[in-house]
């Protein structure tokens, strides 16, 4: 199985690009949208309250859009796609109000929310008994989020082998999105633009 990074040209010529206003960020800071399972630090920014306003640069807009509050929009044409297929990944769709140039866009939106791989729990839950006799290993080996190691070697843990979903976060870049080949026919068999050229492979160490 290959896998993919999503690395887009955000702010690219070809596609539109959409940004939060700034008169509707607002968030509940009581509110964690995701921990990691193994410290219990926080993974994610606070949780955002809405309005769900997004401005976008120009009329021309892919089936996915970049430069959003976390990672991208989708169309209704993929959500209704997705919803069908037999993939797994994306845990919840939230309808988004997109506008350009201040008029409202009639086309339907939704920002998506992509799941943590849980391939390397395992094999961290090791390394944090390993961490007792070697401190030079990051405190959490899941997340990274405390301490200053290497990675563990994550791309063979996560990408050497069948992963359970077919598009994915990872705890050590929590910015980042990746995908398996499913994922890419898919998006490609059913000419949803602006994501396949935004794929690239994953090298292996």
């Amino acid at each position: 199985m290959r896998y993919y990074e999503i690395n887009p040209d955000t702010f690219g010529e070809r596609w539109a690009y959409g940004e939060v206003y700034y008169n509707c960020l607002n968030f509940d800071h009581s509110i964690k949208p995701k921990v990691c399972p193994m410290c219990g630090r926080d993974l994610e920014g606070s949780k955002w309250l809405g309005p769900y306003n997004i401005m976008v640069n120009k009329k021309k807009m892919g089936d996915f859009i970049f430069g959003v509050p976390d990672l991208f929009l989708c169309s209704e044409r993929f959500y209704n796609a997705y919803l069908q297929a037999d993939l797994k990944g994306i845990d919840e769709f939230t309808e988004m109000n997109l506008f350009y140039r201040g008029k409202k866009v009639e086309a339907k939106y939704y920002q998506v929310s992509i799941g943590y791989s849980m391939k390397k729990f395992a094999y961290a839950k090791e390394r944090k008994e390993q961490r007792k006799f070697d401190k030079s290993i990051p405190r959490c080996p899941l997340c990274m989020r405390s301490g200053n190691g290497a990675f563990d070697n994550w791309r063979e843990i996560y990408f050497d082998d069948q992963i359970e979903l077919d598009i994915f976060r990872i705890f050590e870049k929590r910015g980042r999105a990746y995908c398996n080949e499913r994922f890419v026919t898919f998006c490609a068999e059913n000419h949803f633009t602006n994501m396949v050229e935004n794929c690239y492979p994953v090298k292996r160490d």
